[in-house]
């Protein structure tokens, strides 16, 4: 259930789909999650999460920050830490 719910925004269920997909970026942030692609998720759901209820949106932008944030802190590229935007995530 948790995979189908945050793979689609349904109007009248924004909340459902927020829930799912913080647990997906959540389980991906903490590493239990290996089978999920966090670039792919976040290239596939962005209109969604922009579609968001103002508050739910900025959960949803809380929650991907802290997963990029992890993310970068763990892969630095070579040269240095990664000190990639929110905009420059979608280049």
């Amino acid at each position: 259930m948790i995979e189908l719910g945050k793979n689609g925004l349904q109007q009248g269920h924004e909340r459902k789909f927020a829930a799912c997909l913080g647990i997906v970026l959540r389980n991906i942030e903490t590493g239990r999650d290996l089978s999920n692609d966090l670039e792919y998720i976040l290239t596939q759901q962005y209109e969604s999460v922009q579609n968001l209820p103002s508050e739910l949106r900025a959960l949803m932008d809380s929650l991907i920050e802290g997963v990029l944030s992890r993310s970068q802190a763990s892969n630095p590229p070579i040269g240095g830490p990664a000190e990639k935007s929110v905009g420059e995530r979608s280049a």
